[in-house]
């Protein structure tokens, strides 16, 4: 008698623990041997080999391998072996006809825990389908992940013969969801847009399909073949069959399939970034044994899939982050110029809040709470903070969708806070940055009764598979939007900038200015503090200066053992920022004023810097320098050499092809107003047209940024009618 029950709060880790790696059998349509590596002499096989090979059963343990499977073969098996190409995910693959009988039969060898596994199956003479480069090529083309989807499942359909296929995304807790399908018309019911929870596809099966990525069952129901081992004492250990592409099913997946009534099928594994994203799945009501020809072709296009899919998810997710990254920009910006980062996070023109699509946020630091926007009272954001950091592994940053499911203390702040982020900073990760997500209600629709049902047989629990994928509904509460994962990126930069670089700052700047307050006090009183006041700056600026020229170095040996060019180059362009506000520090300290500095003169001498970089890059520019008197106060000066850093340096990467020559102007020129006229411009392949600063890379963002600084103005355009990029910035009166 069975009896079934809701599986909330039952364990499932029996399931978990299901050795389905060591089945001890194999399906019946191949044959399999293990070899010892040291003397290649069979160590098991399964039960069918001797049919297979054409050999007496009582025989077999005594063949060497070669005259079961030919010389030749057996040669190029030991050769793989000992070049290290046996590998487990990446099987040796050839086709050879057998010695005793001819009949052409495909291999796949693999070696795993010290054991050499040979599997064959009978095959036909065949190459891969001549579609399938056109295939591939229309997969790259896509440029939505619903367009990738439905080209991949119509396209393997078509070259396997399943009735059904589809795709199945896992989420961040393994529940799987079918992201696109393609069937034969009766075959019900459709599994487009099911979710399907964890439990269906346990840990011990996942971890199978990260590292086996195809699994072909062409019979549910084939009486499944063991393995005979000839060990002498009985006592060998079960044959790991992780890698095996023969391995007998699980019970309880069988089960599963017969509940959907499924019988052939497969599962392939698209793999993003090393990591499990998903399936490729098959269905098929009767037996259905696709050939391997076929089934390499099929892994193909899985891989196809999985390698556009990155790119295409990769470009979702900038456009996605584009304006939050113009955001983290901003609230930089207001940081570097702020006495204290906690205003101007919170209420500045920009607050942090903008960021993430969040309701609201909050900066904890020495236990103050600072709200900005929608965000549960301070002594909940502190309670919230302290939960999240028990959850967090030195201090890692910590995001979930479902505050209420760690603690239901937090239901009565869903409204506000069903979501939150939090990155810690500071001295034991004592502070921290927060965003808050309020609550969306989701409806999720599930493939079946998502609980697991039960049996209790002779007093045994045991879990079973669920019976029916009849579409059952599901309204989630006290959940939020989830976190995509360049949100975390973007807000832990945000804490390690204020970690790593501002408040370490702030405290220097504190403690000088307590000290210029003092010398300031006592003015009236001694004259000759003022010199010490000058002297103290000479030595301030004196080891800003020390401090920029040995991050140049540091950037600059950092660069040099990079081999990825692009990376290079980013360390090569923080170099040359760097270098330009260490060079002004360097004139400030040359010379009596400490307030300001001759422009024109350190136009040249960056220039002639950038120019002897560009020598170095293998490039030979020429690059032309005018420039009318000016003298600029620092606050001004520096803004105005970084623009000119950043504009030449594009000019440098962007303006001629690799290898040719051209000529960079630089002129800086007074205005009849009392302004500026700096112009950048060269004669080389010209802007695009539908160039835009804001659309640019994080030169043309600063330089916007910096132009906006100094209340100047940008304008760009053709140098000429023929081509040439020209940008020019207005720089108003003082």
């Amino acid at each position: 008698m069975e009896r079934l029950a809701a599986s909330q709060g039952v364990d499932l880790t029996p399931c978990e623990r299901e050795p389905i790696h060591i089945p001890g059998a194999i399906q019946p349509h191949g044959a399999l041997l293990a070899l010892h590596p040291t003397d290649w002499a069979l160590m098991a096989y399964s039960a069918n080999a001797s049919t297979t090979f054409g050999i007496e059963l009582g025989d077999l343990g005594q063949r060497p391998l070669d005259t079961l499977i030919g010389d030749t073969l057996a040669a190029e098996i030991r050769e793989a072996f000992a070049k290290g190409e046996l590998d487990g995910a990446n099987p040796f693959r050839t086709t050879a006809c057998l010695p005793g009988n001819g009949v052409l039969m495909d291999f796949a060898v693999h070696s795993h825990n010290g054991i050499i596994i040979v599997e064959t199956e009978q095959t036909t003479p065949g190459d891969l389908p001549a579609a399938l480069p056109r295939t591939m090529v229309r997969l790259r083309d896509a440029s939505s992940l619903a367009e990738l989807g439905r080209l991949t499942v119509q396209s393997i359909r078509a070259l396997s013969g399943f009735e059904r296929v589809l795709i199945y995304r896992f989420d961040a807790e393994w529940n799987g969801e079918a992201i696109a399908e393609d069937k034969t018309p009766d075959l019900e019911p459709s599994l487009l847009g099911l979710h399907f929870p964890e439990s269906d596809i346990p840990r011990q099966a996942r971890e199978l399909y990260a590292r086996n990525h195809s699994r072909f069952v062409p019979d549910r129901d084939a009486a499944p073949v063991s393995l005979l081992s000839i060990s002498a004492d009985g006592g060998a250990q079960p044959l790991d069959l992780s890698f095996a592409r023969l391995r007998a099913l699980s019970p309880v997946h069988l089960e599963y399939h017969r509940n959907l009534n499924v019988n052939g099928s497969m599962s392939v594994s698209v793999m993003k970034h090393g990591r499990l994203w998903g399936l490729v799945i098959g269905h098929h009501r009767q037996p259905l044994l696709v050939p391997p020809a076929l089934r390499t072709a099929v892994t193909l296009l899985v891989d196809a899939f999985a390698m556009r899919l990155t790119e295409v998810e990769t470009a979702a997710d900038w456009d996605e982050r584009r304006d939050h990254v113009a955001t983290h920009a901003r609230l930089l910006e207001q940081m570097a110029g702020a006495d204290d980062f906690v205003p101007a996070l919170t209420s500045g023109p920009v607050t942090m809040a903008r960021l993430f699509n969040a309701g609201g946020a909050a900066v904890i630091r020495d236990g103050e709470v600072r709200l900005d926007g929608g965000a549960p009272p301070a002594e909940v954001v502190l309670d919230i903070m302290e939960t999240l950091r028990a959850r967090s592994k030195e201090g890692e940053p910590v995001t979930t969708e479902h505050l209420a499911g760690i603690s239901s203390r937090f239901v009565q702040h869903s409204g506000t806070a069903s979501g939150v982020m939090a990155v810690y900073f500071g001295p034991d990760h004592r502070d921290a940055l927060m965003w808050f997500r309020p609550e969306v209600t989701r409806t999720i629709t599930w493939g079946g009764d998502p609980s697991k049902p039960v049996s209790f047989e002779a007093g045994q629990m045991r879990i079973l598979p669920r019976r029916s994928f009849e579409r059952w509904t599901e309204r989630m509460r006290c959940y939020s939007q989830p976190w995509s994962p360049w949100t975390l990126e973007i807000a832990q930069s945000l804490a390690q900038t204020i970690d790593e670089v501002i408040v370490r700052h702030q405290r220097k700047l504190g403690e000088l200015s307590g000290k210029l307050r003092e010398i300031e006090a006592l003015a009236t009183e001694k004259d000759g503090l003022l010199v010490q006041k000058d002297m103290l700056m000479r030595e301030v600026n004196h080891r800003v200066k020390n401090s920029l020229h040995m991050i140049a170095s540091l950037l600059s040996l950092q660069g040099d053992g990079i081999e990825d060019p692009d990376t290079r180059r980013q360390f090569a362009d923080a170099h040359n920022r760097v270098s330009t506000v260490a060079q002004l520090h360097q004139r400030l300290y040359q010379t009596d004023k400490l307030q300001s500095v001759e422009f024109d003169q350190y136009l040249h001498g960056l220039c002639n810097d950038l120019s002897n970089f560009m020598l170095s890059e293998g490039e030979d520019y020429i690059l032309e320098v005018e420039a009318d008197p000016a003298e600029f106060s620092t606050d001004r000066a520096i803004p105005l050499a970084l623009i000119v850093n950043e504009l030449v340096t594009n000019a440098f990467k962007y303006a001629y092809p690799p290898g040719s020559e051209g000529t960079i102007r630089v002129s800086f020129t007074s205005r009849t107003d009392g302004g500026y006229l700096l112009v950048v411009s060269d004669q080389g392949t010209g802007l695009k047209p539908d160039f835009q600063p804001s659309r640019g890379g994080l030169g043309m963002t600063i330089v916007t940024s910096l132009c906006l600084q100094l209340g100047a103005s940008l304008s760009f355009g053709s140098t000429t009618d023929v081509g040439g990029a020209r940008f020019a910035v207005s720089l108003p009166p003082v």
